[in-house]
């Protein structure tokens, strides 16, 4: 019997009876839900250079946003789900969305307490296909454990984390339950700057033998600096991975991180990494990464692969207009399978524009360059947003929005362009 759905279906209801129980403090849980419809409109459903199919979609839709506080537990809850109906049956019905959960209950405040989270997504099987409903899986990352802290003196601590990890994903198999543990000494220089020493360790059971098991090892000394204006993280060290009936991989470890506050309304931040890495590590460290970087690599893949990454990006948040934009690159060179390798170079941009109190406009967009440099194929992608959206009353919403995603690729047949139109009515408590 498959019990990853178990996984997070109690997760998410842990969630719910934490934030119902309790609260010493005033207004410790605020919550927000909504109901919607929208209706959508593509004239090339199935993302293809040729014989496009248009047609409708009926989605209705639901969300729900839950924050709790209070002494024994913290409870977070963001979900945004929607039933796409395909009126043509160019595609099957489905759920699709995304939801993210933590649960965290403080058995010994500041000592010992327990932290559960799962994240569920629809993501990509493969960059190299259009991303329609063929090409789209769900992913659920399921992960429980303790955290503990022992105090050495005012300034030094030993703190030891354990998880339980497990991944699932819909079609490929690429199945695995992790155990990880990290052990971290850390002592704070200045009430502003801390110094660590880490050790985590990772041992991954892939459900089909297919696939390669292995034992991460991570040692590295971490630096976090405070003030005023900057924020600084920088991790340096090694990992080294031992698989079964393969050979054992060593690489370097960095990481960096920068946030600079520009003014009292904008920032900067750079982050920039090289180290080895594998799809399931980042999916249980950090969640799915965000949609815009699914066509960089967050797709159905157990390989292992170094990763050199910059990422510039700058955010400015006025009283009517906000502006977030970056910059970015990365490399990936995959151990087994080449034909992954690929270099890329994108920027996004988005603008949120407040013509009055109840009227919004939102552009967005982005643009990759995607150098597969095994298989001699150049894509560029790129997508633009344009969305209206008015607020009639306290609770009810409308909007309207277009949309065009693009596809320029070297490999005859593999372009594409889709323009979308779409309209809404969204419910909000």
């Amino acid at each position: 019997m498959n019990f990853r759905f178990y996984y997070s279906a109690l997760s998410y209801s842990a969630l719910l009876i934490g934030a119902a129980g309790p609260m010493p403090e005033a207004n410790a849980a605020e919550s927000m839900y909504s109901l919607g419809y929208r209706l959508e409109y593509s004239d090339n459903l199935r993302l293809a250079e040729s014989n496009k199919q248009s047609g409708l979609i009926s989605i209705p839709t639901f969300a729900y946003d839950l924050q709790h506080r209070s002494v024994n537990w913290d409870a977070d809850l963001l979900a945004d789900l929607r039933y796409e109906d395909y009126v043509d049956n160019t595609f099957g019905d489905r759920w699709t969305g995304v939801a993210d959960g933590t649960l965290t209950w403080y058995i010994v405040p500041q000592r010992f307490t327990w932290v559960t989270t799962d994240y569920f997504r629809q993501v990509v099987i493969s960059t190299t296909q259009p991303n329609n409903p063929t090409n789209q899986q769900i992913v659920n990352t399921f992960s429980t454990g303790p955290d503990v802290q022992f105090r050495l003196n005012p300034v030094t601590d030993i703190a030891a984390e354990y998880r339980f990890t497990d991944i699932y994903e819909e079609l490929t198999n690429n199945d695995s339950n992790r155990n990880n543990v990290a052990i971290r000494l850390r002592h704070r220089r200045t009430p502003l700057k801390t110094v660590s020493l880490n050790y985590e360790f990772s041992d991954v059971d892939f459900d089909d033998s297919q696939n390669i098991d292995f034992k991460r090892h991570d040692y590295f000394l971490g630096y976090e600096s405070k003030g005023a204006r900057t924020v600084l993280n920088i991790d340096l060290g090694a990992s080294r991975f031992n698989r079964t009936g393969a050979r054992d991989l060593d690489g370097r470890l960095f990481r960096a991180n920068t946030t600079y506050r520009l003014s009292r309304l904008s920032s900067a931040a750079l982050t920039l990494q090289d180290l080895m890495l594998e799809t399931g590590y980042v999916r249980a460290t950090s969640g799915i990464l965000a949609d815009i970087a699914s066509t960089a690599g967050n797709f159905a893949t157990t390989a292992i692969y170094r990763e050199r990454m910059a990422n510039l990006s700058y955010s400015n948040q006025g009283r009517v207009l906000t502006l977030s934009t970056s910059i970015y690159g990365l490399r990936r060179e995959y151990i087994d399978n080449l034909n992954l390798n690929r270099r890329l170079v994108g920027t996004s941009l988005q603008v949120d524009f407040d013509m009055s109190a109840t009227t919004r406009m939102t552009l967005q967009g982005y643009f990759q360059d995607i150098n597969y440099t095994s298989l001699g194929r150049i894509d560029k992608d790129s997508f633009l947003s344009l969305r209206y959206q008015q607020r009639l009353s306290s609770t009810l919403y409308i909007s309207a929005e277009f949309r065009r995603l693009t596809r320029d690729s070297s490999i005859p047949g593999a372009s594409y362009v889709e323009n979308r139109l779409a309209a809404s009515i969204r419910y909000k408590k």
